[in-house]
């Protein structure tokens, strides 16, 4: 081995990154807040009418879930994860730009409330294990970052004045999950994190309205919201 090389080899294991370490298996709950940009909200109707509400003011909302995760034995910085979490997107009525088939116009809006349940891949998680000791074999401060697809399910009920009223559409899509954070471990096993998230896709909801003459309703919004959480970890070889 080179001298450069083995120069490089003592850097590395000095900083952390390159030694003897173990699987981690990782479980973790958590809370927040939700906070969803301004949004635009299109309605198309099959009767040939699309109506476009510009962007459109949400409320924050609470947020809450759960993760499991892995840790590589070899490189203990690099990991992977599963995560299942539930969030709202709720703008209240509101007075805005709207769009009617070309024409524009200042007008009130009705609210609308999507509740989300998300899930996401974290394809890939990296972390800095800071504080490295026999006690804290992969550090005992850890700031993270992760992401990767998710698939979210969202759903709402025909909007007032719709026959049947009490209808429901599920819709399910492809979007994405961004985010990091720093974990602070209380002991070998158990620690607490406060994370930063970002999610992205857009929901399609499409509702039958049987009053004559009767057409076929969509409506479809792009939520890109940002997450807020602190939770619990617990972590086990």
């Amino acid at each position: 081995m080179s001298l450069r090389k083995c120069l490089l080899l003592m850097i590395l294991m000095c900083l952390g990154f390159v030694r003897p370490a173990y699987a981690e298996f990782e479980t973790g709950v958590y809370g927040g807040a939700a906070l969803t940009n301004k949004t635009d909200k299109t309605e198309e109707s099959s009767l040939g009418v699309t109506l476009t509400s510009r962007n459109l003011k949400t409320d924050t909302q609470f947020t809450f879930g759960g993760r499991v995760g892995y840790w590589f034995d070899r490189f203990d910085y690099v990991g992977t994860g599963l995560d299942v979490f539930y969030f709202r997107a709720k703008a209240p009525s509101q007075t805005v730009s709207v769009n009617i088939s070309g024409c524009c116009a200042i007008m009130a809006t009705d609210s609308f409330s999507i509740p989300v349940v998300a899930v996401a891949f974290d394809v890939l998680r990296l972390r800095l294990p800071l504080m490295r000791s026999e006690e804290f074999p992969h550090g005992r401060i850890q700031p993270y970052i992760g992401g990767g697809p998710a698939v979210f399910f969202s759903w709402a009920k025909a909007p007032a004045g719709f026959q049947p009223s009490d209808k429901t559409d599920v819709d399910a899509a492809i979007g994405y999950k961004v985010g990091g954070g720093l974990a602070i471990m209380l002991n070998k096993e158990v620690g607490l994190f406060a994370e930063y998230r970002y999610t992205h896709f857009t929901s399609s909801l499409t509702f039958q309205d049987n009053t004559p003459p009767a057409s076929t309703e969509t409506f479809k919004t792009t939520l890109n919201t940002n997450h807020a959480v602190v939770g619990l970890t617990v972590r086990f070889p």
